[in-house]
């Protein structure tokens, strides 16, 4: 996620190694402090994720972090409250061929 020449094929690299493992579980830490990202990183594998966890995984266990001295901090100060932050557990979908 760092803004870095070979960012874009980090990415893309990852990606391809997800998809060829396919693996049975893939578990997702949504906050971008864990991820490293910045306001100008390439979010490319974000835009992915999205459309392939959609197609070959289903969500079985969702976790969000509460932080609520923060939100209540940023509430109080009137500004917006902090993104949330959450974890996933996904597991990849029986396909209909293994069903057979």
């Amino acid at each position: 996620m760092e803004e870095q020449p070979y960012a874009a094929r980090m990415q893309a690299e990852m990606i391809s190694e997800i998809e060829r493992a396919s693996p049975e579980y893939i578990v997702f830490l949504s906050d971008d402090f864990s991820w490293g990202a910045y306001n100008k990183s390439q979010r490319h594998i974000f835009d992915w994720a999205g459309q392939y966890w959609t197609k070959n995984y289903d969500v079985v266990l969702p976790i969000e972090i509460q932080e609520p001295v923060r939100a209540e901090e940023a509430k109080a100060l009137g500004q917006n409250p902090p993104p949330r932050k959450f974890i996933l557990v996904l597991k990849r979908k029986v396909s209909e061929k293994a069903n057979r």
